[in-house]
């Protein structure tokens, strides 16, 4: 990247004339999210989290333009990967109406591609290590079309949960192994997966026992975890067994994670040939009290089904809450320890979306109101772990700017939250209070 941006005026540089569609658009999006990270002196005083515009803005014609002009090109799996790019790119700027689309579109590719059944053949056969079977090379191409796969479905899920709507992928229908490590991929050595589990009750134990333990694969079984919770807060009626067995999945869950999640083991480290994994296992964990939030909530709506409070909105000043509102307030600690342990240089290196999930479902981890008497430090910390990705990440100004709003409104009123259109407030409803 650097090579390409630090070209003197007059210069060229030949392997970038002249690509086709496919690689032109990948590579515009490529550097639509690498560049914010640069040190080139081709983006002068820009600011970091603006650096990807110019590129963005070219992926964003070419693929405009690919249905009338190119449409003799296949709409192919490198196709898709531009759009995945484009469409990340677009949600963690401003999640606006294009990047809703582009996910749709993303999603209907995929599915005409088939990638939701890349391991279908795997999932007939009870043999094990499959891997055996088959050459590195069809690993290879499986792993790549996985990381597709499970791309998309990422896309699905923030948008869906942001906005809080149903989501767009059955994952009971999906025939897609997690995705391998990293080294196993870029060495062309196969590793034995497992498929996400399609039972609700089961989802935790997916990894059980599974030879790929690589963090990414532990983060996408908590976020499938996340997105059953999500789907029975949604719910009008919740029965109280289901939410039990949610409360004992997200636990037997954490229970099952391997040591190095545990952050008060001292295991998890951050250098340049660690911060993938490590910052893995920070969003994992901060995914993980995300879920128990959204599960306090779900039980206040029950509560109050049953007791109508006389005002509007929940009531935190009843006994029966009282339980509920502590475990509250223990996950927004439990948040803040994670971030004591995750060095700033780090923390904009971790997936954008994560910045939603410091917020909390209804902004809970930073709302004083329900926090009185908790430690006022931590919302300090939340607040600055949030400015670390807003300097590179508009989704991150835009979380800021909801942490200023929380904090300049009167105890036990809601803040006056202002964002630019009706349409961003209506695709960032569940973090909203």
């Amino acid at each position: 990247m650097h090579a390409f941006l630090n070209l003197s005026p007059g210069q060229s540089e030949t392997r970038y004339q002249n690509l086709s569609f496919h690689v032109a658009f990948v590579l515009n999006g490529m550097l639509s999210l690498a560049a914010r990270f640069s040190t080139a002196s081709y983006f002068g005083e820009k600011i970091p989290r603006e650096r990807g515009d110019v590129f963005a803005t070219r992926a964003k014609q070419m693929y405009r333009k690919f249905v009338p002009e190119n449409h003799n090109l296949p709409r192919n799996l490198a196709y898709l990967q531009g759009c995945i790019l484009l469409a990340f790119y677009s949600l963690s700027s401003i999640p606006e109406s294009f990047g809703w689309l582009l996910t749709g579109d993303c999603i209907r590719l995929a599915y005409e591609l088939e990638l939701d059944k890349t391991d279908a053949d795997i999932a007939k056969d009870l043999r094990p290590r499959f891997e055996d079977r088959i050459t590195s090379e069809d690993w290879i191409c499986r792993e790549e079309k996985r990381r597709a796969w499970w791309s998309v479905w990422e896309l699905d899920s923030f948008l869906s949960t942001l906005s809080n709507r149903p989501y767009a992928i059955d994952q009971r229908q999906m025939r897609v192994l997690l995705p391998a490590p990293d080294a196993n991929w870029e060495s062309g050595s196969p590793l034995s997966s497992s498929f996400l589990a399609s039972d609700a009750s089961q989802i935790w134990k997916s990894l059980q026992g599974c030879p790929n333990q690589d963090e990414r694969a532990w983060f996408l079984v908590a976020k499938a975890l996340m997105l059953q919770v999500h789907t029975a807060w949604r719910r009008q009626v919740t029965s109280s067994q289901a939410v039990a067995d949610l409360d004992s999945a997200l636990s037997c869950f954490s229970l099952l994670l391997p040591l190095e999640f545990q952050l008060d083991a001292g295991l998890i480290t951050f250098d340049k040939g660690s911060f993938r994994q490590s910052n893995w296992i920070i969003a994992t964990y901060i995914l993980l009290q995300s879920s128990q939030t959204m599960m306090f909530l779900m039980h206040e709506k029950m509560a109050q089904a049953q007791h109508p409070p006389s005002s509007t909105g929940f009531d935190f000043s009843t006994p029966r809450n009282e339980k509920w509102l502590a475990r509250c307030r223990h996950c927004t600690s439990n948040v803040c320890a994670a971030i004591q342990s995750w060095p700033p240089q780090y923390i904009p290196l971790c997936s954008p979306f994560m910045v939603v999930s410091l917020v909390g479902p209804s902004a809970m981890h930073l709302r004083r109101d329900v926090q009185s008497g908790d430690n006022p430090m931590e919302k300090e910390m939340l607040e600055l772990a949030i400015s670390h990705v807003a300097k590179y990440w508009q989704i991150g100004l835009l979380m800021s700017n909801v942490a200023k709003a929380l904090k300049l409104a009167e105890p036990n009123q809601d803040p006056s939250v202002s964002l630019d259109t009706a349409d961003v407030i209506k695709r960032i409803t569940t973090i909203l209070p």
